[in-house]
């Protein structure tokens, strides 16, 4: 029972991971490893998917946990040496500096850090990208990168928070310069 139950949940988190819902689709890909510890392609997937939202050290055990139960042939190897490697503690290295710029408020080094191409395709990497636009006023650009954010994890519910808010505001000035414009018009 518990290993049918395993395999109905790792092919829904894989056809949500397919269907860029990444949130949905680690809580699906958790279910399956618990109830399937030695299913390694599960915690392969649920590794791609803690990876994709910037999650890197539950991505690394996931990896490792997999590489436990399948040695020969996994490609839970390359992701755990990819971790490892120069290219991606740069990665780490500015995701830190930006976060630390951040935290003093410093958002305009922020956003020029955290605006790197390599940083933009790791949804928590974005978020910060947007909440820093945010904090600066260029509300208009936080909406766009959390859009895109949308694009790789389309139920992120900080994102899905983030865009809420935003969005209240744009109709409150959209709605306050249109009566600034029927005003003005009428003169």
């Amino acid at each position: 029972m518990f290993e049918d139950l395993g395999k109905y949940y790792y092919r829904q988190g894989l056809r949500l991971a397919k269907e860029k819902r990444i949130t949905p689709a680690v809580t699906a890909l958790e279910r399956a490893a618990a109830l399937r510890q030695e299913d390694w392609k599960s915690w392969n997937v649920l590794g791609l998917c803690y990876y994709r939202l910037g999650k890197f050290r539950c991505a690394g055990e996931a990896w490792e946990q997999s590489l436990f139960r399948c040695p020969d042939e996994n490609k839970a190897a390359l992701y755990l040496e990819y971790l490892k490697s120069s290219d991606f503690l740069n990665i780490c290295s500015k995701y830190n500096q930006g976060l630390e710029l951040t935290r003093k408020g410093k958002y305009r080094k922020a956003e020029k850090i955290l605006e790197k191409r390599e940083l933009l395709n790791f949804v928590s990497f974005s978020n910060l990208l947007g909440l820093c636009l945010y904090a600066q006023g260029k509300k208009k650009r936080a909406f766009q990168v959390w859009r895109q954010v949308l694009s790789m994890d389309r139920d992120n519910l900080l994102t899905l928070k983030y865009i809420q808010k935003s969005d209240i505001e744009f109709s409150i000035i959209e709605e306050v310069n249109r009566l600034i414009k029927s005003i003005f018009s009428r003169r």
